[in-house]
């Protein structure tokens, strides 16, 4: 299947990391959740489009974590971390959708992250077959039963039982839409790259840590 970029080898994070990475997303009002930032990360890797890192980690960490530079490089680190584990983990074929031991609320948040990044990519949002095959993951992050007729009229709550097949079948929704994507990404020197943040200069250093300058580093999925 062809993906954007390719899974870095690298140490998981511990349980440790994980708290502190998770305690510095709590703490700071514009970044996102730990199972949000897990959600949109996933459909960041699963995507028709390609997102740059240096465009989306501004949008998990919040922007006020890159002003502190000695701990930005932390949190970075560790997001670009997170990142390269899920997309080991679909590369692999393992689970990366919420457990059945997921709170709703946590489940919720990682479809609402995941709703996020499909919302900006025109691709996606442009395609039938893309956006009937994310209702279960729209609806899990609204609680609204969204496989409705668009009638102009509210979208009533999900029942108990639609709920509860949705959250069952949640990792087979997720599976479906990346190989549906996977059959007609482009290369990626062809692709328009999803902008979701102001651009750092390709000469300018990688966001992610690394030291090298962007171009030679995470710059060249563009």
């Amino acid at each position: 299947m062809m993906r954007y970029g390719h899974a870095v080898e690298t140490k998981s994070l511990s349980e440790a990391e994980l708290r502190v990475l998770e305690a510095h997303l709590s703490a700071t009002e514009s970044a996102m959740s730990l199972a949000e930032a897990r959600g949109y990360l996933a459909a960041v890797v699963c995507a028709p489009t390609p997102v740059a890192p240096l465009d989306w980690i501004p949008i998990v960490i919040g922007e006020a974590s890159l002003a502190d530079a000695e701990n930005a490089d932390r949190i970075i680190g560790f997001v670009m971390r997170l990142y390269n584990g899920i997309l080991a983990t679909i590369d692999a074929g393992r689970p990366v959708a919420p457990g059945p031991a997921t709170s709703d609320d946590d489940v919720a948040a990682w479809c609402a992250g995941y709703l996020r990044l499909a919302q900006t990519d025109r691709r996606w949002t442009a395609d039938p077959t893309g956006v009937e095959l994310i209702i279960p993951v729209a609806s899990l992050a609204t609680g609204s039963d969204l496989d409705q007729p668009d009638d102009g009229t509210p979208d009533p709550p999900m029942s108990a039982e639609q709920r509860a097949r949705y959250r069952s079948g949640l990792e087979d929704c997720v599976r479906a839409i990346d190989l549906y994507w996977g059959a007609r990404r482009v290369p990626s020197s062809a692709a328009e790259v999803v902008r979701a943040a102001p651009k750092v200069g390709r000469n300018e250093l990688c966001p992610c840590g690394s030291g090298k300058k962007y171009k030679r580093c995470h710059g060249t999925v563009h």
